[in-house]
């Protein structure tokens, strides 16, 4: 088992200093969805060499958590344009 003091260690790993072929295909790791978040999480960490890298087909990701405890979806809504209606801007792309 990974200890906190280990995965505190993994975290501060640079990008450009993880070997891409160490990180596993997030497609190969496979968490049962209906089972607990804690147990979710525990098979995630247990089915990577450093949970906070992994690759997506042939790209390198490395994952990062910010100490406000936002989620992605609050955080992106948080950056998000607003027009002057108060409302969400589209950006068409």
């Amino acid at each position: 088992m990974t200890s906190l003091e280990q995965l505190s260690a993994l975290s501060s790993v640079p990008l450009a200093a993880m070997d891409k072929s160490a990180a596993g295909d997030i497609g190969a790791i496979s968490i049962d969805p209906l089972s607990a978040k804690e147990l979710r999480l525990l098979r995630f960490i247990e089915g990577s060499a450093n949970p906070y890298f992994f690759r997506i087909g042939g790209n390198l990701v490395k994952t990062q958590f910010s100490a406000s405890g936002l989620t992605l979806q609050e955080a992106l809504v948080k950056a998000a344009p607003k027009n002057t209606a108060g409302k969400y801007a589209r950006r068409d792309v």
